[in-house]
Parts: C-alpha cells; structure tokens; sequence
C-alpha cells in the first residue's frame, strides 16, 4: 500500500515522524501522537484510599459492603476537580476527626445509616453507612469523570491537534499531513459523554479551523467493548478537515478507513506491569518466561525458553550463571534451574522444536528442549573383575 520512511533529523526539530511517499495516488505526511487521561493520579489516590476504607472496617469488625462514597469535585471547564488524599497522606488522612467520628459512631449504633461529608474538610468525598449493606463484600460507589471538559480548549485532541499544527505550520509542509492520535485511557477520546462535555469531533473540528494545515485526523481510543472480553479493541475513527490547504483524495481516504488497527493484541489492560510484582515485571523485561512441562510422553519432561538466550548462550555471550540470575534460579535463589536438574538425572534431549514469535500477541521466539526419561548408567568393569 505505501512504504513508509523515517524523517532524517532536522536542528528545528520540526520534521514529521514518518514520510509515506505512495498511498494510492499522492505523497503524505503522518504524523503520531499517544495521549494519556489527564487526570489519572486522581484514579491511583482512589483505589488507594478505598482499599485503605476497607481495611479500617475490618479492623473494626464491619463489612467492607457496609460503606458507600461518592467522589465529587468543583465543575471547572477540564472537568471536575477532584481533590483526594495522597497514599502517604491516607493515615493522617483517617485519623482526622471527621472520620474518627463517623467510624466510631457506626461501630457504636451499626443500626443507624450514617453519613460522613468531608467537601467542607477540602475534599471531594463523601461517605455514607448502609446497615443492611453487609452482604456486599466489596466497598462500593461512584465517581464522576474527572476528564469530562466543558471548554473546548481543554479537550485532549484540541491541545493535541494544535500544538501538531503549529509544528506542522512552522515547517511548511507541501504535502497532505495527517495526525494519529491514540489513547488507552484517556476518556475525552471516547464517545458517549453528556451533552455539556466538549466531543472529539467539536474539538478537532476547532482544531482544524485554526490550523488548516492539517488535513486529517485518526483518532484510535483502545477499550473494552464486553466486560467478558479479556482483551481491549481500537476503535478507530476518521476526522477530515473540510478547510484543509492540502485535502487528502478521497480514495486515500478509503486507505485509511481501510486500515486494520486490531491486528495487535492489546491485552487486559492499559500498562498492566507499571505495578506488577518483581517476578512479573522482570519476565516483561527479559521478554517471556521459561517453562518445565511434561512431554510427548508420560515419562518426558520439556523446558521452554526464550530463543535468544540459546543464541547468546551458543555464542558464548552469557554463560549458566547470568542464565540463573535473568530468571532467578540456582541456589541463590532457591530454585532449581531445570536444566541441570534434568542433566543430574542422567536425561537426554530427545527433541528440539522451534517456535517463531507473533509480536501482534506479543509472543517472542521460543525453543523447546525435550527430554527423555531417566536412564540407567552403564558401569564398565576392569577386566578380570566381576
């Protein structure tokens, strides 16, 4: 369809990401931009205080179902400001009269509903005590969206589109420039909002009047489409500047619609290993993980490892010890390595099977040692002896 070039480096610094010189009938220039929600510590300050909720209550022997919350915060035009408790603030946090008051009062009378409004304490939470709540396991609430403006110059594709086109207006482009925004936890990229919130088309339709440079934008949100659907799916959407200086054509437009943005796997969730335990951080880091299972017989056994470790070990870059260390094992760290287990049980390989990586799963190459069973050792005796 295209082939697709970096940009040299230029001193301004102004040059697009990528040259696209064929897409059906004419040069373009595309440019990427990934966006993040602006406001996402507010999420990490809530989980963390209701995590901290629930443990309170349990101290004190009530169900975490017993308590409500609703998380408010003061209309501004980026959304609601929300204003929650540090997670190293969470003990001063609890231990102030409001709340000592309210949870002592509902440990003390569990029969009466309780509320605890902390907005005139400076911050944006309120809690409330349901007595027939305990059979819910889990605190339960809502919060308003904090990333839900009301003024277009605070939409996240307004900011993003402008400060692209006046990079692009800087570096007189001659050719048909093209912006792809994509996000995996921004909700101003989505649809769906009340009529009050500023919509990905109005602030990218204001973005165009003011830079008619750009000629078109590909917004590409990734979300969940089915709470029961394990992974995430683009949902990509076209944006054509009608007052465009360079229009894009119309069949490179049909390209564009055409083009598959789900051929990647995206998996559960956004930067699930930002907080992954070390084991699980680490395997991300190396690229996969090794694993012992049986064979293609009862009495086999094969170890799976990532391809370029077996590489880096034939050609001598690593030896045993750096092997042990990347996933920690040996005595070190009290885990067996699989490989010199199965060479102290005298075991052969009996098979070696390749498997080549698919990065749209995020799969690296992979090589399978197979081994056979135990075998006995053959003692060879001098002769004369028996």
């Amino acid at each position: 369809m295209a082939t697709v070039e970096y940009e040299s480096p230029t001193d301004s610094g102004k040059t697009p990401d990528f040259w696209i010189p064929r897409l059906v009938s004419q040069p373009l220039r595309a440019e990427a931009a990934y966006v993040e929600d602006r406001f996402s510590e507010n999420e990490k300050r809530r989980r963390a205080l209701i995590a901290r909720l629930a443990k309170e209550l349990r101290s004190r022997g009530m169900p975490a179902g017993s308590i409500g919350w609703e998380i408010l915060g003061e209309q501004t035009p980026a959304g609601p400001k929300q204003i929650l408790p540090k997670e190293h603030e969470l003990k001063r946090f609890f231990a102030s009269p409001p709340l000592q008051d309210f949870l002592r009062s509902l440990v003390a009378r569990p029969e009466l509903a309780l509320t605890c409004d902390l907005l005139p304490h400076g911050y944006s939470l309120r809690l409330f005590y349901i007595p027939k709540g305990s059979a819910r396991p889990l605190v339960s609430g809502h919060s308003l969206v904090a990333d839900a403006p009301t003024a277009v110059e605070e939409h996240i594709v307004f900011r993003t589109l402008v400060a692209k086109g006046r990079k692009a207006k800087k570096a007189q482009l001659n050719e048909p420039y093209l912006v792809c925004i994509g996000s995996e936890g921004s909700p101003s990229m989505t649809g769906g909002h009340s009529a009050r919130v500023i919509t990905r088309e109005r602030a990218a339709s204001e973005a165009f009047r003011k830079y008619p440079v750009l000629s078109a934008a590909v917004l590409v949100p990734i979300e969940y489409l089915h709470p029961d659907h394990p992974s995430r799916t683009a949902r990509p959407i076209l944006l054509v500047n009608p007052v465009a200086h360079r229009p894009i054509a119309s069949e490179d437009l049909e390209t564009l619609i055409a083009l598959d943005f789900n051929r990647w796997e995206y998996g559960p969730s956004w930067n699930e290993w930002s907080r992954a335990p070390p084991g699980v951080a680490r395997r991300k880091r190396i690229g996969g993980s090794m694993t012992v299972k049986g064979g293609s017989k009862p009495d086999h056994e094969r170890v799976e490892l990532l391809a370029k470790f077996v590489a880096q070990l034939l050609a001598g870059e690593i030896g045993a010890a750096d092997l042990n260390e990347e996933y920690r094992m040996g005595p070190k760290h009290g885990f067996p390595n699989p490989f010199q287990r199965l060479l102290s049980d005298n075991r052969s390989i009996v098979d070696v099977e390749f498997f080549a990586g698919d990065p749209t799963r995020r799969q690296p190459p992979k090589i399978a040692f197979e081994y056979g069973p135990p075998e006995e050792p053959i003692l060879q005796h001098k002769k004369g002896q028996r």
